[in-house]
C-alpha cells in the first residue's frame, strides 16, 4: 500500500509539474508573439517614415511619367511611400539602386535622373534604356 501511495504521489507531482511547465510554455509563446509583433511594427514604422529628398522623389516621379509608368508590368503606387515602390532601393534616405528590368518601360529617359546623385546601380534588362542611360552619363 505504501508503494502505491508513493507512486500516486510521484504521478501527481509529475502531472502538476508538467501542467506548470505547459502553462509556462504557453506564457513564453505569448510573450514571444508580442515581442515579434512589436519588432515588426517598429520595422514597418521606421521604413514608412524613411524619406528621400524632394529632388530625388521628383526625379523618380518624372521617370515614372516619361516612361509610361501607368503601362508598366509592376506599377508604382505614387500615393505610397517611396520605399514601397517596386525596384527602388533606398539606403540612408538616398536612392542607391533602381531595378526596372522587364517592366515594359517606354518613352524617353528624363534628364531629372541626373538628380539621383547617390544612384550606383541601374538595372533595366529587357528595356531600351541601358545604352541611352549610359550615354547620358558620359555626356
Amino acid at each position: 500500500m505504501l508503494k502505491y501511495v508513493k507512486i500516486c504521489t510521484l504521478s501527481i507531482k509529475y502531472a502538476l509539474n508538467r501542467n506548470i511547465f505547459l502553462l509556462l510554455l504557453d506564457q513564453i509563446k505569448e510573450i514571444m508573439k508580442s515581442i515579434l509583433t512589436y519588432v515588426l511594427t517598429l520595422i514597418v514604422t521606421v521604413s514608412t517614415f524613411a524619406e528621400i529628398s524632394i529632388s530625388e522623389k521628383k526625379a523618380l516621379l518624372q521617370l515614372n511619367k516619361s516612361t509610361n509608368g501607368d503601362q508598366w508590368s509592376t506599377k508604382w503606387d505614387l500615393n505610397a511611400p517611396v520605399v514601397t515602390w517596386y525596384g527602388v532601393t533606398i539606403q540612408n534616405d538616398k536612392v542607391v539602386a533602381i531595378d526596372l528590368s522587364s517592366n515594359k518601360l517606354s518613352g524617353k529617359l528624363p534628364s531629372e535622373v541626373s538628380n539621383l546623385i547617390y544612384l550606383n546601380r541601374w538595372y533595366c534588362f529587357k528595356t531600351r534604356y541601358l545604352v541611352r542611360f549610359l550615354q547620358k552619363l558620359e555626356t
